[in-house]
């Protein structure tokens, strides 16, 4: 990072901030969101199926991050390519212990967690 850095302003070049760091500020706050629904409210334990969600969402979500909403079937089983991973759910959902019906549920529970005292 350092010399690509080192190499776009010895060459002032802008194309840095625009390609990587603009994309990066923009994206990582609803990445940060996105990433909370798949550990958070879970306990903090080794069984993957007790520590990971599984969260429902469109065929748009799914594509874009790769079926990574199967969360819990991705760290059960890594090793199954992302495309396999809705064939793996089937067989996994009986056995879920969090799933999830959308992101934004997810985060309605997580913003009143935030407000219990």
């Amino acid at each position: 990072y350092s010399l690509i850095l080192c190499g776009a302003l010895f060459l002032g070049s802008t194309a840095l901030f625009w390609i990587w760091i603009l994309p990066l500020l923009l994206g990582q706050p609803f990445l940060r969101l996105y990433l909370l629904a798949e550990h958070g409210l879970c306990p903090m334990v080794a069984n993957m199926f007790d520590n990971t969600r599984t969260t429902f969402t469109n065929q748009m979500v799914r594509f874009i991050a790769w079926n990574m909403s199967y969360h819990t079937e991705h760290h059960t089983y890594p090793s199954v390519p992302f495309h396999k991973l809705p064939e793996l759910h089937k067989i996994m959902q009986p056995e879920l212990m969090h799933t999830e019906p959308s992101y934004t549920s997810f985060m309605g529970k997580y913003t009143a967690q935030l407000t219990v005292k």
